[in-house]
């Protein structure tokens, strides 16, 4: 992944790391301060709320995006 701003492209590396891949473009309502990856979901840090997310879309173009915490909830994060 790479990103400035507000936005993060995600690369899909094939092994060997020659040949890279963009499968995911995403533009986040705020500044992103840190981002962190496993195989298949970034976890991004935005104005004290994570945004949690499949890297990859799924076939239709949309992906389920969690935010932590609810709005309800007046918590700040500080670390993803």
């Amino acid at each position: 992944a790479t990103g400035m701003n507000n936005r993060i492209w995600f690369y899909a590396c094939a092994q060997g790391g020659t040949n890279t891949t963009c499968v995911n473009e995403h533009e986040y309502i705020g500044s992103v301060e840190s981002v962190s990856l496993n195989a298949t979901h970034a976890c991004v840090l935005i104005e004290g709320r994570v945004y949690l997310h499949p890297i990859e879309r799924n076939g239709h173009g949309d992906s389920k995006t969690t935010i932590f915490p609810r709005k309800e909830d007046d918590r700040t994060i500080t670390c993803a």
